[in-house]
C-alpha cells in the first residue's frame, strides 16, 4: 500500500496575497516503513503546495494543499474604500512611513491590533497628554514599532516660550518612554513641525535654535511630506485615504502624518494598509537614518 499523507489545518489561518505561506504541518505514515514525515518532498507552487512521499517498495503518494489566501479584505474594503486612480510607477518597494502623533490614546490599542494583523510596523510620536494610556507606549515598543518624542504637553505657549522650557518638556517625556520601554529614544517630532509659524508668537527664531540643538543633543527630528489631513477638528475615513493615496506618487520616500487620537484615522488603516501592501508599497518604521522629510525652518 502507498504511504498516507495527512495535512494539518490551523483554524482560521489565512494568508494575505503579499505574504508567504507559513506551513501548518503535515505527516506521512506507511504500513511497513512507519513514519515517513521527514522524507516528504514539499514543493511550493504559485497558489498550491505539493507533498510527495514514497515507501521502500516504490509506492508513491502525492497530494496538494491550496494556499488559504484571503481576498475577503478586498470586498470589505470596497464597501467604504473611495475610488482611487493613481499612477505611481515607483510603487513597487517604495517606502511608506506611517507616523502617528499625539497619542497614545483611546484608539491606540485598536490600531496596534490592526498593525499586528497585517504584520507591519509604524512610528509613534508620543505625548503625555493622556496618562491613562501610557502603558500603550510599552506595547508599541514591544510590538516592534518605533517610538519617538512629540513633547510631553503639546502646549505651544509653554514649550516654545524658551529653549530651556522646550528641552525640559522633552526630558520629561523621555523619562516616561524610558520607564515604559526600558530605553530612551533618539527620534522626535516638533509640535507643529519644524516649520510651524505659531512658535514665533512666543519666541522669535526659536525653531532655528531648537533644530540646531536637537542635532547637538543626538536627536533626529522628523517632519512629513504627506499629510492625512486629520489634524483638524473634522474629517472622515475616506478623506484620510484619499489624502494619503493621492500624494504617494509625488514622493520618493513617503513620511505620512497621521494621528492615532482620531477614531476615523485608525479605522482608515483597516483599508489603507492592505491596499498599500497589495499595490507594492513597503510599510516601514522610521529609524535614526531614515528620510527625515525636513521642512524649511521659518523662524
Amino acid at each position: 500500500m502507498p504511504p498516507a499523507i495527512t495535512l494539518k489545518h490551523e483554524e482560521g489561518y489565512v494568508v494575505m496575497p503579499w505574504q508567504d505561506y507559513k506551513e501548518e504541518g503535515f505527516s506521512a505514515w506507511d504500513d511497513r516503513d512507519g513514519d515517513l514525515t521527514d522524507q516528504v518532498e514539499r514543493t511550493v507552487m504559485k497558489d498550491r503546495i505539493c507533498y510527495k512521499a514514497a515507501d521502500s517498495a516504490g509506492n508513491v503518494t502525492v497530494i496538494y494543499r491550496d494556499i488559504p489566501y484571503d481576498t475577503g479584505y478586498r470586498e470589505a474594503a470596497g464597501k467604504d474604500f473611495p475610488e482611487i486612480d493613481i499612477d505611481d510607477p515607483n510603487a513597487q518597494g517604495k517606502a511608506v512611513y506611517l507616523t502617528f502623533d499625539d497619542g497614545p490614546g483611546a484608539y491606540t490599542e485598536q490600531l496596534l491590533n490592526t498593525l499586528d494583523r497585517y504584520g507591519v510596523h509604524v512610528t509613534f510620536f508620543v505625548t503625555g497628554s493622556s496618562p491613562t494610556y501610557e502603558d500603550m507606549i510599552k506595547k508599541e515598543d514591544a510590538a516592534g514599532h518605533s517610538v519617538g518624542i512629540h513633547t510631553l504637553t503639546h502646549d505651544f505657549a509653554k514649550i516654545y516660550s524658551s529653549d530651556k522650557a522646550f528641552w525640559k518638556d522633552i526630558d520629561q517625556m523621555q523619562a516616561i518612554i524610558q520607564k515604559q520601554t526600558g530605553h530612551t529614544t533618539n527620534l522626535m517630532r516638533f509640535a507643529g513641525g519644524s516649520s510651524n509659524s505659531i512658535s514665533t508668537n512666543y519666541t522669535s527664531g526659536i525653531m532655528t535654535l531648537l533644530t540646531k540643538q536637537a542635532k547637538q543633543k543626538g536627536f533626529q527630528y522628523f517632519d512629513w511630506n504627506i499629510s492625512s489631513g486629520d489634524g483638524g477638528s473634522e474629517g472622515d475615513m475616506n478623506m484620510v485615504i484619499k489624502n494619503i493615496t493621492s500624494q504617494l506618487p509625488n514622493q520618493e520616500s513617503c513620511v505620512v502624518l497621521c494621528h492615532d487620537t482620531k477614531e476615523y484615522t485608525v479605522k482608515a488603516m483597516e483599508y489603507l494598509i492592505p491596499w498599500l501592501l497589495d499595490h507594492g508599497y513597503s510599510i516601514q518604521p522610521l529609524q535614526f537614518d531614515s528620510e527625515p522629510a525636513h521642512h524649511g525652518v521659518q523662524n
